[in-house]
């Protein structure tokens, strides 16, 4: 699991590079081979540990969010989770828009 948290943070670095769609098509194949690596058994323990080390990640990022806005981490989570779910809302909006299931 521990193998895995450096390749989910090189998956975020990379995405969060992305702005254009250019950007996109320069990054991708990083972003495939990182993707590739963190989801197969090639670093660790395969998906299990994919997802032990994504919430490992999340959660550090939560408290420091929590920590900055002088919030309890449960008040920091409950807001942000609702944001999630709302862009998520959004998300399928637009590709019901656009035909996609």
């Amino acid at each position: 699991m521990a193998e895995k948290v450096p390749a989910v943070l090189s998956v975020i670095s990379l995405e969060v590079q992305i702005k254009t769609p250019e950007d996109l098509e320069r990054l991708s194949g990083d972003l495939d081979l990182v993707t590739r690596d963190i989801a197969g058994p090639t670093l660790g323990m395969g998906p299990p540990a994919l997802f032990v080390a994504s919430t490992l990640v999340i959660r550090h990022l939560v408290e420091a969010l929590a920590d900055t806005c002088g919030e309890d981490l449960e008040t920091t989570w409950g807001r942000e989770a609702a944001a999630i779910m709302q862009n998520l809302e959004r998300l399928r909006e637009g590709d019901q828009a656009h035909g996609i299931d």
